[in-house]
């Protein structure tokens, strides 16, 4: 592989250790692996926006609790995308996968990058919300974050889906 896709495995393994950049013999794994680390990220993100949730219902802010919520289902569905997106196991019938060329599978990489990279942002934000509600912030604050926040996760779950379209061959709309 070339200097910038090593690099850009490297950048996923500074995120995710068991990531093994789709070499020969691995695309099972590494494609396993990724749609894992991306549902314990999303799982990560539903934990603290649950102790959001709970601060918001016990402040009575009805907005920021409903905020939350909303939040909470973007997440759920990150989760179930990555559970049931395109895959390559043993019992596959889906010709395409796992025949990709190195153009195709350094595409994949960058794009595993940048999904893992936009769930540390989102992770970065919902801590950001978590700490501005416990300092006592009003809660149009709040909801104004939680908003942000659910447009990035909303972000984030369409960037994971395209990652269907480069495991299929489709790398061009």
């Amino acid at each position: 592989m070339d200097p910038v896709t090593d690099t850009a495995i490297l950048a996923v393994k500074a995120l995710f250790s068991a990531y093994s950049g789709y070499t020969k013999g691995k695309f099972t794994d590494s494609d396993r692996g990724v749609r894992e680390e991306v549902r314990r990220r999303s799982t990560m993100l539903k934990n603290h926006l649950a102790n959001i949730h709970t601060s918001a219902h016990d402040s009575r802010h009805r907005k920021a609790r409903r905020e939350a919520d909303n939040v909470i289902e973007v997440c759920e569905q990150i989760q179930t995308d990555a559970q049931f997106s395109t895959s390559r196991t043993p019992h596959s019938t889906h010709d395409g996968i796992g025949k990709m060329n190195k153009k195709s599978i350094k595409k994949l990489i960058d794009h595993d990058l940048s999904t893992l990279q936009k769930l540390v942002k989102c992770a970065n934000k919902v801590n950001e919300i978590s700490d501005s509600q416990a300092k006592g912030v009003e809660e149009i604050e709040v909801v104004t974050g939680l908003k942000e926040l659910a447009q990035m996760c909303t972000g984030t779950r369409n960037h994971f889906l395209e990652r269907n379209m480069l495991i299929d061959g489709l790398t061009k709309r």
